[in-house]
Parts: C-alpha cells; structure tokens; sequence
C-alpha cells in the first residue's frame, strides 16, 4: 500500500462526517510512534494536539489500514507496512527548525531529496500558492543543484541574496543534488507535514 492511498483512506468522509485531522497529522502521527513505540493515546494527542475523539479516530484508521498494532497496556506500534511508509519518508525527506537571520524568520526547513524534479510538474508559483492555502505566512523555495550552489527559482540574484544564500548553504549540510528545500513561517511542524504530503503527492513517492 502507497501513501496516497493512505492517506486518503485515513482522512475519508464517513457516513458523512469529516474527520477533524488532515494527511499532516497523519504523517505526524506514525512518525511519532515510530520515534516513540510503544506509546500511549494521551501522548500522541499531546505531540500532534490533536482532541481524545480525533486520535481514538486516526489510530482506529490506522489500524484499520495495517499500519499500527495496539496493546491495551504497552500502547501502539508501527507494523512491518507501517515502517515501510515511514522508512521511505524519512529516507527522502528532512524537517528541521531553522532562523533565517538575513530575513528575520523562525522557520520550518523541509527538505526533499531529488525534489527539483517537482517544479518539472508545476511552477514555483503554484507550488507558493498551494502551501499558502495549507496554512503558511511566508514561503522560501530553493534548489540546492548539481554544483552544489543554491538557487532560489525562477532567478537567482546572486549579488544582492548573498548574504542569505551563503546562510542557507550553512543549514544545508545534508543537501544534495537536486534536493527541493523549502522554508517555511509559522515554524509549525503539522504545517511541515502537510506541506511535505502535497509534495509527495505530485511526486507519486512512497
């Protein structure tokens, strides 16, 4: 089973009611039991703030999917599938709390491994318009390219952004070629997930 498939199964409208979490918590969620297994209900509604009813719900789907196991006294764990999603996620993809000094922003840094390739699909003003309409204030996209410099698309201005492409290189040390790096404000990490579900959406990773 893909993640799109996953999520969409996990955030469907039943008998007419809409769940009251999206694809981010979702990615949230297994990520966080995959860090913290075995773990509890209350804790996980404590990492994705999340309501008793909304949790009770996404680990029902979740295990309705084959994703999770429960034990009523150790708590929730991934299943062989559910490491599988997570391993690929986590394979092309970072999240990590950046300041961006030379704009003055407290940042969530999404980086997608060979996710240049996405701007091949859709422009960079598509790609800023539907992370806006996820919930950002302010978004930074840029390539980090095959001769190891930082692009912000569509043109660089290399003199006059200096000083703030030589600080993303700094934060980029786990970059590589054709990596998509993408800042975004508020620093929220549901808002890191979400953005990162779209993005392997239009990829068709995992």
């Amino acid at each position: 089973m893909d993640i799109q498939i996953v999520l969409t199964k996990a955030v469907e409208t039943r008998q007419g009611n809409k769940p009251k979490f999206d694809e981010g918590h979702v990615i949230m969620s297994l990520f966080y039991i995959s860090q913290l297994q075995p773990v509890g209900r209350i804790l996980l509604m404590k990492k994705t703030g999340l309501s008793e009813a909304s949790i009770k719900t996404l680990l029902k789907r979740l295990r309705e999917l084959n994703l999770i196991q429960t034990d009523l006294v150790g708590g929730n764990t991934l299943t062989e599938q559910g490491n599988k999603i997570v391993s690929c996620i986590k394979n092309i993809s970072t999240i990590k709390d950046v300041t961006l000094k030379s704009l003055g922003w407290n940042s969530s840094m999404l980086i997608v491994r060979g996710g240049a390739e996405l701007l091949k699909e859709i422009s960079v003003l598509h790609l800023r318009d539907e992370i806006i309409r996820l919930g950002a204030e302010k978004i930074l996209v840029c390539v980090y390219t095959e001769e190891g410099k930082i692009e912000i698309p569509p043109k660089t201005e290399e003199m006059s952004l200096r000083g703030l492409l030589d600080e993303i290189k700094e934060n980029c040390n786990n970059c590589g070629p054709n990596d998509l790096i993408i800042f975004l404000v508020p620093n929220e990490e549901h808002l890191g997930y979400l953005t990162l579900t779209f993005i392997l959406k239009v990829l068709k990773k995992c």
